[in-house]
């Protein structure tokens, strides 16, 4: 068996967890919006996301995430609901709002509450870009926006 093989399938060779940038801080999900989530996943005030791989718990890595056509970033976790013990389901969250949660003072009355960024920019999922703001002013906000934009172009 060729040695870099045989290296990669020792288990001191497993890779170490990502490392942790200048400031960055992580909490652990365990659950979320009435859901339990099954296996490790972690949030950043970065905005970066970390799971366990699914068939090596031992393994903990940044989950790649990429923008939607919208701009906003997604992550998958598997959940179920609380307390109940069925198969769990892959569920999609906005990595803004899993960063709201966890790192932004809670409002009182998150139902009608939405995380934007400060700047317009949904892919800037850091905490210190993030903030909560009423469904309404958020509307009222990305209308008057896409406004001025058309009228620029024109």
């Amino acid at each position: 068996m060729r040695e870099d093989i045989k290296s990669f399938l020792r288990k001191d060779a497993i890779p170490s967890p990502p490392e942790t940038m200048e400031g960055e801080e992580w909490k652990k999900i365990e659950t979320i919006d009435g859901y339990e989530v099954v296996g490790e996943c972690y949030i950043s005030n970065m905005g970066r996301f970390k799971k366990a791989r699914a068939r090596n718990p031992d393994v903990i890595y940044i989950a790649n995430i990429k923008a939607d056509l919208n701009g906003r970033v997604r992550a998958s976790l598997n959940v179920r609901p609380i307390g109940k013990k069925t198969t769990p389901v892959p569920k999609t969250f906005y990595i803004n709002v899993l960063v709201g949660l966890f790192f932004l003072p809670q409002p009182k009355d998150t139902e009608n509450m939405v995380v934007s960024p400060k700047d317009g920019n949904y892919s800037n999922v850091k905490a210190s870009n993030l903030f909560w703001e009423s469904k309404t002013d958020n509307f009222l906000r990305v209308r008057s926006t896409s406004r001025k934009n058309k009228k620029s172009t024109k």
